[in-house]
Parts: structure tokens; C-alpha cells; sequence
């Protein structure tokens, strides 16, 4: 199957997600960067409003200037932009000195974390 697939006869389109692999990916990416979990929560939450919030938006100006098969496109490769600019994000500075931990099981048994 095509990642975008339109028919033209009976004007429908489906859009089957093509990004659907790197989605799950995202978060342990983002944990490589140095984002926190409340950050990686916080945009996971944003994703699904803005789509509610847009999609009624998007679909009346499809229907308003009867341009269904541009904007899919358009939006289409908007996303397609935006998965390729996700590799050039810089990471969050790094502390130069890492916590360390002590660990003691018991006088004789000892060892440094970090």
C-alpha cells in the first residue's frame, strides 16, 4: 500500500500513516536528548487536541475553496518536513559533573554508582 493513496474518480483520499513506525519512537528519542518525561507527556497531549481542534478547520477550507487533494498533499509533506528537521534538534546541555551514588550493602561490600 501506498503511504498516501487518493482516488480521483469518486474524489476520496486516504491517508494511511507512514509515520505510524517513528510515533512509539519518539519519546525514547526525546529521553536521548534530555528531555524529561513531563516534556515527552506534555507534547504526547498536544498532538490529539491540536488534531481536534484543527481537522474541522482544515476540512472547511477543503470544502470552502473546494481544494481536498492540495491540502492533503500540503499537509502531507508539511509532516514529511517535519519527521526530516527532527534529526537537526540540539540536546538539552548535560551537567558536567554526573550525580554519583554511594551504595553500602554492609561494611565489607561497597561500590560507586556514576
Amino acid at each position: 500500500m501506498p503511504l498516501v493513496y487518493l482516488d480521483y474518480e469518486n474524489n476520496e483520499g486516504n491517508v494511511f500513516s507512514g509515520t505510524a513506525p517513528l510515533y512509539p519512537t519518539m519519546p525514547v528519542y526525546a529521553k536521548q536528548l534530555g528531555f524529561s518525561s513531563v516534556v515527552v507527556g506534555t507534547i504526547y497531549t498536544i498532538f490529539p487536541i491540536c488534531g481536534v481542534i484543527g481537522k474541522p478547520f482544515i476540512g472547511a477550507m477543503g470544502d470552502r475553496w473546494k481544494a481536498h487533494k492540495k491540502l492533503l498533499l500540503l499537509f502531507e509533506t508539511l509532516i514529511m518536513l517535519s519527521y526530516f528537521f527532527i534529526q537537526f534538534v540540539p540536546g538539552l546541555p548535560q551537567a558536567n559533573n554526573p550525580p554519583t551514588v554511594d551504595v553500602s550493602c554492609d561494611s565489607q561490600v561497597s561500590f560507586q554508582v556514576g
